[in-house]
């Protein structure tokens, strides 16, 4: 068999001399599927599941199929019933757990930004992937640590000068350090900037990487941003947003309150 390998094996050709990784490449096509749609991702799932049960990539897969139609429920019973094949997973396995963990006890592992800091803070400068640098600088900014956040940037705006080969310092500069902007901007309640910063690149969150469901707190920044700038545009952006949002996500209770919040603001 000879078939297309997604991800970061993407325009490579792989000889396939058994059916052994045949679901493997199933449960990662799905994984490309994340900005697709959400039945083509679940079949390819299911066939990866029928062909290798202990696939933990498909099963995470899946429970983000859950999230996203907000069905936390099935997403937990599906997760327990399958629980004996992907606890071998090893890294895949704890990152499952994790988001059993999220879903079913959510409200009881808040941390604050102080606890937050202590963690991050050492890694102020690493630089290390952009979507680690963004949730560090929401942490300092909700921290007040003004020194650390003013490090954060500028280390950051330093190596995006002279990025060599290194994707993640290359896309700095049009994708991630507006992204910080945004959130310096919106911590300033300066809602209007926050949103010319972010709506020109909204559609290359994607590539600072993690999945949708952990992007999805830019999305809500862009939204509430829009709702609550001056700015009449953006008002109706902001409704744009949320229409859009209730299509790709249905029954979510979240979406549910920001529209309700729109409506009560007249947006």
């Amino acid at each position: 068999h000879v078939m297309w390998v997604p991800s970061g094996c993407r325009g490579k050709i792989f000889k396939l001399h058994s059916l052994e990784f045949i679901g493997v490449i199933h449960s990662f096509t799905a994984g490309t599927h994340c900005q697709q749609t959400i039945i083509a991702k679940t079949a390819l799932c299911l066939q990866a599941l029928a062909l290798t049960p202990e696939d933990g990539w498909s099963v995470h897969a899946v429970a983000h199929v859950h999230e996203m139609k907000a069905e936390m429920d099935k997403g937990l019973k599906f997760m327990a019933s399958t629980e004996k094949d992907w606890m071998v997973c090893d890294m895949l396995a704890c990152h499952n757990y994790w988001s059993v963990h999220y879903c079913a006890h959510a409200t009881n592992i808040i941390l604050t930004n102080k606890e937050l800091q202590q963690v991050t803070q050492p890694h102020t400068e690493d630089h290390t992937l952009l979507f680690n640098d963004l949730h560090f600088f929401m942490v300092s900014l909700g921290s007040k640590e003004t020194t650390t956040t003013q490090r954060l940037l500028e280390s950051l705006q330093e190596l995006a000068k002279d990025p060599a080969e290194n994707h993640q310092l290359q896309i700095a500069e049009r994708v991630g350090l507006p992204m910080c902007q945004a959130l310096l901007e919106y911590d300033q309640r300066n809602y209007s900037q926050a949103v010319e910063l972010l709506k020109p690149i909204k559609d290359r969150f994607v590539e600072i990487g993690g999945s949708d469901a952990q992007r999805d707190v830019f999305n809500q920044l862009l939204i509430h941003a829009a709702m609550k700038s001056g700015d009449k545009e953006h008002q109706r952006f902001a409704r744009c947003m949320l229409i859009e949002r209730d299509t790709v996500r249905p029954n979510s209770l979240l979406t549910d309150r920001l529209i309700q919040k729109a409506q009560s603001l007249h947006v």
